[in-house]
């Protein structure tokens, strides 16, 4: 007969557990496991508790020991669930979670963690399903409201998202996250005004809250006022030093152009983007620079051959490769974006993905592999493109085509314009690059480019308003 524990010695666990004691509760129940090793609801326990102490993979292991004993508990699914989903194991914990609602139904949190989950995979539509269940069940989840109001904002209902948050805050007036959240949405609505106050409750409420002071940093610049935005970006440094990032925002409000943006920025700034992007660039920012670029290729495509090597340059989503890919022999995208060459893969139309910085994979690439080269939108985030222009100078075979997209600079002071006569180029308060045509004319000469054409474009909108900048086509 097998051996289980006093309710009493599960209760007293149980207790220290809903109490916070986590680092106790992994001693209790590691005794308890060792005691009983074949009762499940200990390994349970000691997973939650794992889990609670940033122990991650331990608590992986003795929730799996617990799902082992136990197939048929829902709980230890959720739990399981759970673990993955602070993993970013999203698939693992969503078969886990079905698992659970497949055993019983009626699980409010499985619905709504469900929900998280899909949102997080970019599945919208079947993740509001889910939130919607776990409301049904459960009117007043608070959890559930405030998933529900973040799928909602990422679909651009956004009146929708304002009142699901609104009604979290009935709830609990005091939930930081929740004034963040709001104020992500009055951001998106342009009411800059609600933005800030939202922004600023979330803070009074966690002063440590690092997305609201980066999120109140936005908001303040938007509204023009620098300084305050400085202040709260440099509180964020100091709650996050680890992200040297932050870093490169600093330095764009301050004036101080540097020559390229780092690594971690670009690659944060688009896996946080990729479920979203090609929605909001073309619906909402009206972005049209792959097709316009595409189309001055094949304008001056009469000296390549009928079929294209192609090399798409921060191919993001695949936006340039689903407009070339039926003029291309071989195409290959490079991004630094986990994310973004998730998303290009699943269109199935390059050949090769690689998930790197450009000039990086530039550097291991064969001479004259290519015939055409495309950066759209590449270059906002590098001001200084000497060392790419060499490499696509070396990787273009002769006639081939080089076509990228710029940003205009716009000269907003007499510092700013000296500073772009020196250097060509010039670091925004957008935290993004533009260059100017003579640093660009200069660059095609000393690398032996033909400029065939430079064409004045709206590369997308700015908050409402036309953003300028140039597409651009070079013949090796």
């Amino acid at each position: 007969m097998k051996k289980i524990p006093d309710p009493g010695e599960i209760n007293a666990l149980m207790a220290v557990l809903s109490e916070g004691k986590y680092s106790e509760a992994v001693a209790q129940s590691k005794r308890l496991t060792t005691r009983y090793p074949s009762h499940s609801l200990g390994w349970m326990i000691l997973g939650i508790s794992l889990g609670q102490t940033g122990r991650k993979s331990d608590a992986l292991v003795a929730l799996k020991k617990a799902a082992a004993l136990a197939p048929d508990d829902p709980g230890v699914k959720i739990n399981l669930g759970k673990v993955l989903q602070d993993m970013g194991r999203l698939e693992d914990a969503e078969v886990n979670y079905r698992k659970a609602l497949t055993i019983k139904p009626d699980i409010a949190e499985a619905h709504c963690n469900m929900g998280n989950i899909l949102r997080k995979l970019g599945k919208y539509e079947e993740a509001e399903k889910s939130v919607l269940r776990a409301l049904a069940l459960k009117p007043d989840f608070a959890e559930a409201m405030s998933n529900l109001g973040s799928i909602l904002y990422d679909l651009g209902r956004l009146e929708e998202a304002e009142k699901k948050y609104q009604r979290v805050l009935e709830m609990k007036p005091y939930h930081a996250e929740t004034h963040n959240n709001l104020g992500t949405v009055y951001l998106a609505m342009n009411r800059l005004d609600d933005a800030e106050n939202s922004f600023r409750k979330a803070i009074s409420f966690d002063s440590k809250y690092a997305d609201a002071y980066g999120n109140l940093g936005g908001v303040l610049n938007r509204k023009g006022l620098k300084e305050d935005a400085l202040a709260a970006f440099r509180q964020l440094a100091l709650l996050v030093p680890e992200k040297t990032e932050i870093q490169h925002v600093i330095a764009a409000l301050s004036g101080i152009s540097t020559d390229r943006a780092p690594d971690q920025y670009v690659k944060n700034l688009f896996d946080g983007y990729a479920n979203k992007f090609d929605r909001h660039l073309q619906e909402v920012l009206q972005y049209d620079v792959p097709d316009k670029l595409v189309e001055l290729v094949v304008k001056h495509s009469s000296g390549l051959p009928e079929k294209w090597n192609v090399l798409d340059c921060g191919c993001g989503t695949g936006l340039v490769g689903l407009r070339i890919s039926p003029y291309s022999k071989k195409l290959v995208g490079v991004d630094l974006s986990t994310k973004m060459i998730e998303k290009a893969r699943a269109r199935k139309i390059y050949q090769r993905l690689e998930n790197s910085d450009l000039h990086a994979m530039m550097l291991t690439e064969k001479e004259s592999g290519f015939d055409v080269i495309v950066a759209a939108d590449v270059f906002i985030y590098v001001g200084k493109i000497d060392d790419i222009v060499f490499e696509a100078k070396r990787l273009l075979a002769a006639g081939g085509i080089f076509a990228f997209s710029v940003e205009d600079i716009v000269e907003s002071s007499a510092d700013m314009a000296d500073q772009t006569d020196s250097r060509g180029f010039q670091l925004n308060e957008s935290c993004r690059y533009s260059h100017s045509a003579g640093y660009l004319n200069g660059l095609a000469s000393a690398h032996g480019f033909k400029i065939i054409e430079s064409v004045g474009a709206q590369i997308r909108k700015e908050h409402g308003q036309p953003l300028n900048g140039h597409l651009v086509l070079w013949q090796s």
